[in-house]
């Protein structure tokens, strides 16, 4: 893969699926992801970069205060998504879904413009890991900008939840479907 991404051919596509993107933590992790890419200088221009989500509902609940919180306005989580999205890449948009148009199981998809593709399939996404410090506040009342640039500076540490190891599936190179 590490040659593939550093060869000749330029990346066409890149598809991130994870219904989960709901609070600030899970966006950071899936930007973590695609920030690898862009530090590898894996996009160029031409790379379109799509992130599929899950359409969010109106919550009525108790204010969201922490990272680990979903937003309650599914219009400030959309434009939060798509301020961090736009930081890693230009050509980068976020696709919004309802709940019977994407998959469960989350992966991530690269095609290069060769027609050469791959795809990590992750039973749990990036859910298997946690904050260390689960408390840490959020300012979910903060211009969509604002909340974007504090999800991509943020500093906190990382941990395995479960004991037992994620699971997740490659395919061979130029097998996408």
């Amino acid at each position: 893969m590490a040659q593939r991404l550093d060869g000749k051919v330029p990346l066409a596509e890149v598809v991130l699926v994870d219904r989960y993107l709901r609070n600030p933590f899970q966006i950071r992790l899936a930007a973590e992801f695609l920030g690898y890419l862009a530090r590898r200088k894996a996009f160029v221009p031409n790379t379109s970069l799509r992130v599929r989500t899950l359409e969010l509902y109106s919550s009525y609940g108790p204010k969201p205060a922490l990272w680990s919180h979903d937003w309650a306005s599914p219009w400030t989580r959309d434009d939060v998504l798509e301020a961090v999205l736009e930081s890693i890449h230009e050509k980068a948009f976020r696709q919004v879904e309802k709940k019977n148009q994407i998959p469960h199981s989350r992966s991530i998809e690269l095609r290069w413009e060769d027609g050469v593709c791959w795809t990590l399939v992750m039973d749990e996404g990036v859910s298997f890991v946690a904050m260390a410090n689960p408390v840490s506040s959020f300012d979910f009342e903060a211009p969509p900008d604002a909340q974007a640039k504090r999800i991509l500076e943020g500093r906190f540490e990382v941990l395995r939840k479960a004991k037992t190891p994620a699971t997740f599936w490659l395919s061979p190179l130029g097998t996408c479907s």
